[in-house]
């Protein structure tokens, strides 16, 4: 039985990233913190952390699928997951976050651990393929080929203003249920 507060669960977002140098994620808090961050070098001293336990930038900050470069196109995989555009860490906040009750809120399951799964770049979009791979992250975090340490629930807060199936990602999905992983899904990401 699982406590009312997550404890015990682990949440892939996939996302822009999560702000792990916030404080609602146990980072410092502090605007330079987030600064002194290259979010394309691992800085182990901070990251992994007690909240944010995991993750993957599985395209880079210069990664933009619809971009008119086409070295933009190219993912570039590194294995810090800070967020740039700031979408990554309000979804991370509101599932999990610690607040202060005062400037911050505490998210709906405080006690649930979380892995960054970053599929977006500084601006710009994202592709299909893209957010599979962060689909088979949640199935084997350490890239063993042994998913006993899934993840036990993946969010896609992705999209556009009304949801649209997608062949690729109905597959995925499908076996990621099969994994034992239960997706959360946004249908659509605005409007009514």
């Amino acid at each position: 039985e699982v406590p009312i507060d997550g404890s015990g669960i682990k949440v892939g977002v996939i996302d822009s990233g999560i702000d792990y140098t916030h404080a609602m994620f146990g980072g410092e808090g502090t605007p330079e913190a987030y600064k002194n961050n290259d979010p394309s070098v691992l800085h182990s001293d901070i990251f992994p952390n007690k909240k944010v336990v995991g993750g993957i930038d599985l395209v880079g900050s210069a990664y933009n699928s619809s971009a008119s470069d086409f070295a933009k196109r190219l993912p570039q995989v590194d294995f810090n997951p800070l967020d740039e555009g700031g979408h990554g860490t309000h979804v991370a906040g509101t599932i999990s976050g610690l607040g202060d009750s005062h400037n911050t809120y505490t998210g709906v399951a405080p006690g649930a651990s979380l892995h960054a799964i970053k599929v977006f770049g500084k601006h710009g979009t994202t592709s299909d393929f893209v957010v599979i791979r962060g689909l088979e992250y949640a199935v084997d975090p350490d890239h063993d080929l042994d998913p006993a340490d899934r993840l036990d629930v993946v969010n896609l807060s992705l999209g556009s203003s009304y949801g649209k199936p997608y062949v690729l990602y109905e597959k995925a999905i499908r076996n990621l249920v099969k994994a034992r992983i239960t997706p959360v899904i946004s249908a659509g990401n605005s409007g009514a």
